[in-house]
């Protein structure tokens, strides 16, 4: 099998390891720390016309600016209504699309290091597949990311 297809195969696994750790949050209910604020309570995203957009991109709203997350919570809202599963599925698959691009990018990054490098005789191909799974295992399963997967408030 050709390296590049491998190293697809483990992004792909350590994104499916993620995706199968947060798989309990999808029987989460939203939560009162901020999901109220940027979800249930918020008129802002219950449709996606123009003024949402304008609203998204130039208000600063729970003293924060980030349009990406407010797009996704309208889109979440206009697929799933107040359905928590909806929302809560899409942090999770957002979460695995993050750690198979982690996986990649540092598997990538590794392999233009061999080329350019002088001596990266230890770079063989397995190393490099174990470094980018290593890389994408460590930001997928690492617990600091509860708060950005559980949560449906921050899907940032």
């Amino acid at each position: 099998m050709r390296h590049k297809v491998k190293i697809y195969i483990v992004s792909f696994s350590a994104a499916f390891a993620s995706f199968l750790i947060y798989l309990p949050a999808l029987n989460n209910n939203f939560v009162t720390w901020d999901d109220n604020e940027y979800v249930y309570e918020n008129q802002n995203i219950t449709s996606l016309n123009a003024d949402f957009f304008k609203w998204a991109f130039l208000k600063f709203n729970s003293s924060n600016w980030h349009p990406l997350t407010w797009v996704s919570h309208a889109v979440d809202y206009s697929i799933w209504g107040l359905n928590p599963f909806g929302h809560h599925l899409t942090s999770v698959v957002l979460h695995g699309i993050n750690v198979f691009l982690v996986t990649l990018l540092i598997a990538r990054l590794l392999e233009v290091f061999r080329k350019s490098a002088v001596s990266a005789d230890r770079l063989s191909d397995g190393n490099i597949m174990i470094a980018g799974a290593v890389a994408g295992l460590m930001f997928g399963l690492h617990p600091i990311h509860k708060k950005t997967v559980g949560p449906r408030a921050y899907p940032q």
